[in-house]
């Protein structure tokens, strides 16, 4: 069986969980260790992107066929609901303690907002063209930065008004993001992995991805 996706560290319960979206499975395994747990199922369709919430005690999974977010409880796996998203969700985050989901869709290019309690939709921008793929938020929360791989850009999105108040093109491709906070200034490493292979874009770029250092 193929399609492991994605991956997240959860240090609060030991675990690691692993998607796998030919199945709509993720796995649990212990860390430290790598033992196996369990295998939950997310009721969804190609199972990708993972993401941890303490406060609900709550697993949330993006499956990017049905076009859905999968809200699992931790303790027991079974499906809570589920959030309908625009086509192929990718990266989201938790905001607020809980009580909201920020959610990325790579085909329609929206960024959603969704209230989590009551699986509606609240908030929503449209980028012509774009592909949103990753979103990591600022240390303080006020701020969540997302990755376009269509446009080539890293967006600042302001989440208190709820808009885009700046972007950056890096290189082509753009994949994931991550934040890195040290005496009191924050940067957002990039990576981008270069144009696609002409004949197959699962195959090597024909040029070198890089890193890109962004003042947060």
């Amino acid at each position: 069986k193929e399609g492991f996706a994605e991956g997240l560290f959860i240090p609060a319960k030991n675990a690691f969980f692993v998607s796998q979206m030919t199945t709509g499975n993720i796995y649990e395994y212990s860390y430290p260790g790598f033992e196996f747990r369990r295998t939950v199922y997310t009721h969804g369709n190609w199972s990708k992107f993972i993401a941890w919430c303490p406060e609900k005690n709550m697993v949330a999974v993006s499956n990017w066929i049905s076009n859905d977010i999968s809200l699992l409880d931790y303790d027991s796996g079974k499906l809570l609901g589920k959030l309908k998203t625009g086509a192929a969700p990718r990266g989201m985050v938790f905001l607020d303690g809980g009580k909201n989901l920020l959610s990325l869709s790579f085909d329609s290019g929206v960024i959603e907002k969704f209230e989590v309690d009551s699986f509606k939709r609240i908030d929503s921008i449209k980028i012509p063209k774009a592909c949103m793929r990753h979103v990591i938020l600022s240390k303080d929360s006020k701020y969540a930065f997302i990755s376009d791989m269509y446009n080539c850009k890293v967006y600042k999105l302001e989440l208190a008004a709820f808009k885009i108040v700046s972007s950056v093109k890096i290189y082509i491709n753009p994949n994931t993001i991550d934040l890195f906070t040290s005496g009191g200034h924050s940067f957002i490493f990039a990576s981008t992995r270069g144009p696609n292979n002409p004949k197959d874009y699962t195959k090597r770029s024909p040029s070198n991805g890089k890193i890109h250092i962004i003042d947060a």
